[in-house]
């Protein structure tokens, strides 16, 4: 079974704000324990004949990078509010591979739009970065097949919402993620950086009720 991660947290950055625009940087360095990873041994083998694998903690894991923040309102009714992560370092210290599904760089953009006190629309892009497949050989069965060295190319998702307050107590939400219906598939061999799917379009509706 799966023991809780834990971890040591260091953090240095800067803030500044005022009536406009808001923006901050920060530095961080975060040692884990027992950091929940993708499993190096085969529990079983498919009837296709690849290996399954599980989630298991690694003794001991370093994430370590940048990630900053930004605001600026572009109009009365318009704001734009960005927020990125670059990642320096996010190893397995166990095995000197990097974490799984953890890209090098992380952008979120948002485009908020708000004509009056009761409607809002908002455009959100996502912007993953590289990739990268594990280097070392864990165990025989990657001694026989090798390393895939596949790696996840950059790619971004873009959605899209708008919401009506009609009330204090009523608001709707309506929205849809992945607009262009980018997909992406689990590799069938472990040591791809393809280690999960990416699901196509979707739309979802939310309806608040509060009293």
């Amino acid at each position: 079974s799966l023991k809780p991660e834990t971890s040591w947290n260091k953090e240095i950055g800067f803030e500044f704000a005022n009536d406009k625009v808001q923006a901050s940087m920060a530095y961080f360095h975060n040692d884990y324990r027992n950091k929940i990873v993708a499993g190096d041994k085969a529990v079983m083998l498919s009837q296709l004949g690849n290996y399954m694998y599980q989630w298991t903690n690694a003794r001991k894991a370093l994430v370590e990078g940048v990630e900053g923040n930004l605001t600026l309102p572009l109009h009365r009714t318009l704001k734009w509010t960005t927020n990125f992560t670059y990642m320096h370092k996010s190893i397995n210290k166990d095995t000197g591979n990097p974490l799984s599904v953890t890209p090098k760089f992380t952008i979120n953009s948002s485009l908020n739009w708000q004509p009056t006190e009761k409607l809002d629309a908002a455009l959100n892009i996502t912007y993953y970065g590289k990739q990268k497949p594990r280097t070392v050989i864990l165990n025989n069965a990657e001694r026989n097949t090798g390393l895939s060295g596949e790696t996840v190319k950059p790619y971004g998702l873009v959605g899209i919402s708008a919401g009506y307050r009609f009330n204090n107590h009523v608001n709707l939400r309506l929205g849809v993620n992945n607009l262009f219906n980018k997909k992406l598939y689990r590799s069938s061999n472990n040591s791809s950086a393809q280690s999960y799917n990416e699901p196509g379009r979707a739309f979802y509706g939310s309806l608040k009720v509060s009293f």
